[in-house]
This record gives structure tokens, C-alpha cells and sequence, in this order.
């Protein structure tokens, strides 16, 4: 990536971190392990993911804007921003998914995944278990979409806790 394309990434998340924190609606911890399906070197990995009320619905379904921050036990750390989307189906259960763009570093031992820019896409579902708390499973993806030398991606398994801070808040 050139240091101009690098500059304008980061102006475009900032941008995006700052307004999703301003608006956040929901806040979202997991615990999680990456490189899921790699070399057996996974590492224990932490997240932090914001997200907006929805701005606009489809029927039940919402979409909004996030932010999410992630550090593993190797070092590597990755922060974006970008669309999510929110379905509450049955009785308390919700499916959640986003698809952030944002900056990743690799640490000492960490995935070197080819990029300093790095895609993240999720899927979770998630229960109240005690309103306003949910109790979650996620997996996501992270691949530089072929933007860099290599693309090996990496996917990481979550165990989430999440609530609303204002708004929204499905049940």
C-alpha cells in the first residue's frame, strides 16, 4: 500500500470510529481464538465492536455503521469500521453481521496476513439471557482481498457479551 493510500485508509476509519463512538447504540466484548483453521498456532484474542442503531430497516432487519477493535495473545492488532447488520428473529435470538475495512499490524509470532489494510467479515448469533445482556457466538474472516504479496486470511471463533448503551437495544 502507498503511504497517500495509506493516509487516506486511516482519515476514512478514524472518521469512521469517531462517528460510530459518537452514535454508539450497542457495545460488544468477545473472547475469542484466531487462526481457527491454520497452522494449530492460534493465539486467544480479544475484541471490542461498537455499533450504531440502525439507520435504516428492512422489515426486522437493521443496518448501521460500526467499529471494532481486536488484539491477540501474538501481538497483531486490528481496528476498522464499516456497515453492520442486525436481524432479531424467535423469541430474543438475533443474527449479527458486519464487513469493516481497517488497519491491521502484525505482531512477534502473529499471522502476517500480506496487508497493512485487512477486510473483516462476521457472523454471529446471540440470546438475551438477562435484558439488556446477550450472550453470543461469532466467527469472522480477515483477508486483504488479494490487495497484498500473499492473502492467507485468518478466521477467528468468539464468545460475546454484549448490551445496549442507549437506543435501540433489541431484546
Amino acid at each position: 500500500m502507498t503511504r497517500i493510500g495509506a493516509l487516506a485508509a486511516s482519515v476514512a476509519l478514524a472518521a469512521a470510529l469517531a462517528a460510530t463512538a459518537a452514535e454508539a447504540a450497542n457495545v460488544s466484548f468477545g473472547l475469542g481464538y484466531d487462526d481457527l483453521f491454520g497452522d494449530g498456532r492460534g493465539a486467544a484474542t480479544l475484541s471490542l465492536q461498537l455499533e450504531s442503531d440502525p439507520g435504516w430497516n428492512l422489515g426486522p432487519v437493521g443496518f448501521g455503521l460500526g467499529a471494532g477493535l481486536e488484539g491477540d495473545t501474538d501481538g497483531d492488532i486490528w481496528a476498522g469500521g464499516g456497515p453492520t447488520v442486525v436481524w432479531p428473529f424467535a423469541d430474543h435470538w438475533a443474527v449479527n453481521g458486519s464487513l469493516m475495512a481497517g488497519f491491521y499490524a502484525v505482531g512477534d509470532g502473529g499471522d502476517d496476513l500480506g496487508s497493512d489494510l485487512e477486510f473483516r467479515t462476521r457472523l454471529g448469533v446471540s440470546r438475551s439471557i438477562a435484558f439488556p445482556w446477550r450472550l453470543g457466538l461469532a466467527i469472522e474472516h480477515k483477508s486483504n482481498v488479494g490487495i497484498g504479496d500473499i492473502n492467507p486470511g485468518v478466521e477467528t471463533i468468539f464468545l460475546t457479551v454484549s448490551r445496549p448503551i442507549s437506543g435501540w437495544g433489541y431484546r
